[in-house]
C-alpha cells in the first residue's frame, strides 16, 4: 500500500494555528510545526524513516489547538499507517507525526505504538473516552468509504 503523504500534510496543516494564533512560528518547538518539518524531510528525501526524530519531538508546546482538526489529522494518519505490527519502526515519519498530533490533542504521548490502528484507538478510548470514541467513529466512517 502506498502512503498518501499529501493527505496527511493537508490534515496537519489544517491544525496549524497560523499567524493569527501564533504571531511568531516556533517551528521545531511546536508540535504541528515539527510535524511539518518531518513531512518536509519525507518530501525531500522520500525516506519514511527519520533517525532520532522521536528524541526531538517538542515537549514544551502548551498551545491549545482545535480538537476536531487534531482528530481529523490522527484519523488520516491512522488510515495511512501500514499496520506494521511487530515490524513497526519507532522513527517512521508517520509515527513521529502521530505522536506530535496525539500530544497536541491528549496532552501526552500514549506510549509505545504497537503498529496497529485499532488497538491504538482502544488505548485512546481507555485514556479519554470522549476523544477516543470520536476518533473511532471517524476512523470507521473513513474506512467504510474505501469499501
Amino acid at each position: 500500500m502506498d502512503i498518501d503523504f499529501d493527505k496527511i500534510k493537508k490534515e496537519v496543516i489544517n491544525c496549524c494555528k497560523t499567524s493569527a494564533g501564533c504571531p511568531i512560528c516556533s517551528k521545531n518547538k511546536c508540535l504541528v510545526g515539527f510535524s511539518k518539518i518531518v513531512m518536509d524531510y519525507y518530501f525531500e528525501s522520500q525516506n519514511t524513516v527519520l533517525p532520532h526524530a522521536m528524541e526531538k519531538v517538542p515537549k514544551e508546546d502548551f498551545k491549545s489547538y482545535r480538537p476536531e482538526d487534531l482528530v481529523d489529522a490522527i484519523t488520516e494518519i491512522l488510515l495511512q499507517c501500514r499496520q506494521c505490527d511487530i515490524d513497526h519502526e519507532r522513527d517512521c515519519v508517520i509515527n513521529v507525526i502521530r505522536v506530535c498530533i496525539e500530544t497536541a490533542l491528549l496532552g501526552k504521548n500514549m506510549g509505545k505504538y504497537e503498529g496497529n490502528s485499532l488497538s491504538y484507538i482502544v488505548r485512546v478510548i481507555e485514556f479519554n473516552p470522549e476523544i477516543g470514541n470520536k476518533l473511532m467513529e471517524r476512523y470507521k466512517e473513513a474506512k467504510s468509504l474505501f469499501k
